[in-house]
Formats: structure tokens, sequence, C-alpha cells
């Protein structure tokens, strides 16, 4: 008998070991499980920082691309409300180089607005323009209205340079004429030149 109560004491022995080392695992279980949360699912201060940064940096982007796509729709809507203007200058831009035509537009012009050609070169530039040198001779209410027909002719039409001289002659009895003004003017005429 005193066999068995030795196993037994020995038993309980264990069992109270093992009923002391329990809570033991348990809390050391729960501190490890405590601390890998903060090391590694809890950000720490510097992740958080820079996530602010990327955060800002990614609102500021934002802002940007509305402010872009305000601009574009700002210039959509103007593009809209030019597009008809647009439209009939490109009608008035032929496509390719025509010396010819520019010049019986101004030569036209200019005679039916009793203006005289006194001098005319041409020059064709690498930027798709015809650029004429022209010398006329007439008065005064004959320029504007060679102005006023040039503005609306057939042709798109700039003026780069103008002179303008009175030449002083004395008026004719027998002709009416009056003082005339020498008019020296670069015109670009433009084409589009679509290779």
């Amino acid at each position: 008998m005193e066999y068995r109560t030795d196993i037994l004491r020995d038993l309980r022995v264990e069992i109270n070991k093992e009923k002391n080392e329990a809570p033991l695992f348990l809390g050391l279980t729960i501190f490890v499980l405590i601390l890998l949360t903060f090391l590694f699912l809890i950000p720490t201060v510097k992740e958080i920082n820079t996530l602010k940064t990327e955060i800002q940096e990614l609102e500021g982007l934002q802002t940007k691309y509305k402010n872009v796509l305000i601009s574009y729709e700002k210039a959509a809507a103007y593009n809209e409300k030019i597009s008809p203007y647009k439209d009939r200058l490109l009608e008035r831009v032929p496509k390719e180089p025509n010396s010819i035509e520019a010049f019986d537009i101004l030569d036209f012009t200019a005679k039916i607005n009793n203006l005289r050609l006194n001098r005319l070169t041409t020059q064709q530039t690498l930027d798709n323009a015809e650029n004429f040198s022209m010398a006329f001779l007439g008065g005064y209410s004959d320029i504007e209205k060679f102005f006023k027909e040039l503005k609306t002719s057939k042709r798109f039409f700039s003026i780069n340079e103008i002179s303008i001289k009175q030449v002083n002659t004395k008026k004719r009895k027998d002709t009416g004429e009056q003082n005339k003004l020498f008019l020296n003017l670069v015109i670009s005429s433009w084409f589009l030149n679509e290779q």
C-alpha cells in the first residue's frame, strides 16, 4: 500500500506542477502575441509620418489634376467658341503655296482702289508663308479702301511692315490730282502645307 501511496503522491505533485506551469505558459504566450502585435501589426511613428506625407502628395496631385481638368474644360469651351472663326479662316488659307493667286488678289485689290503698283518682290519662308514686299502710290482714302478690301478678301493676308510717305505733287487744275501717299508694305500670305 505504501507503494500505491507513493505513486499517488507523485501523481499529485506532477499535477500541481502542471497547474503552476500552465498559467506561466499561458501568460508567456499572451505576452509574446502582444509583443508581436506591437512590432508587426501596429505601424511605427516613422511609417505613420511616411503615410501622412504620401497622402499630402496625393492630395496635391489631385488638386493639380483638378486644375488641369478645369483648364482643359475651359480650353475646350474656348475652342468650341472660336471654331466657326477658325473654320472661316482656314477656308481663306490654301493648302499649298500659290504666289500667283495671292499676287493677283493683291494687284486686283490695289487696282480697284486706284493704287498704282510701283514695286513687287516675293519670298517664300520656312514657316509656311509667302512674303510680298510691295510699293503703291495713291490717295489716303484709296489706301484705306485697299486695307478694308484686303481684310475681307478670299485669301488671308497679314501685314508685317508698313510705311507711308507723302509725295509732294502739285494739284493740277486739269486733272484735279491731290497729294499722293507712297505706301510700302510687307504682306504675308499663309498656306497649310499638309504633308
